[in-house]
């Protein structure tokens, strides 16, 4: 056998291994949906917002958070998270504090963000107000 030979039996197999690759069903790339919903449409100051962050993505979920800041104020936020899902669904009930110098009226935003196994990030936001 040639080095010639070689080269030609080695061609033919990369060919043959690059064409199988391309036969298997690849993952679908896609981004997760999720879905966020708040207990009430207001809270005490100094109480806690419940919810339930949903999600779903036929790769997997890693990441899963909920966090609130009131009126903007990145020194109020809160969070609850979870890591590690590895899961295609997700219900992620939460509870988070709301400062009790929070003033009546003022708005309490909170996003929940779900990351999957592709990185994909999602976030979706909703608002409650201190009663």
């Amino acid at each position: 056998m040639t080095a010639r030979h070689v080269r030609q039996g080695a061609l033919a197999l990369i060919a043959v291994l690059s064409a199988a690759a391309c036969i298997e069903p690849r993952e679908r790339l896609d981004a997760p949906r999720v879905q966020l919903r708040l207990e009430g449409e207001s809270v005490s100051a100094g109480g806690d917002l419940r919810g339930m962050l949903s999600g779903a993505d036929l790769s997997g979920i890693v990441f899963a958070s909920a966090s609130l800041m009131v009126n903007d104020d990145t020194l109020t936020r809160r969070s609850d998270r979870l890591d590690f899902v590895d899961a295609d669904t997700i219900n992620f009930a939460f509870q988070l504090p709301v400062v009790s110098t929070a003033l009546r009226g003022a708005r309490v935003i909170v996003t929940g963000t779900i990351i999957d196994n592709q990185l994909f990030t999602v976030s979706v936001k909703d608002t409650a107000y201190v009663r």
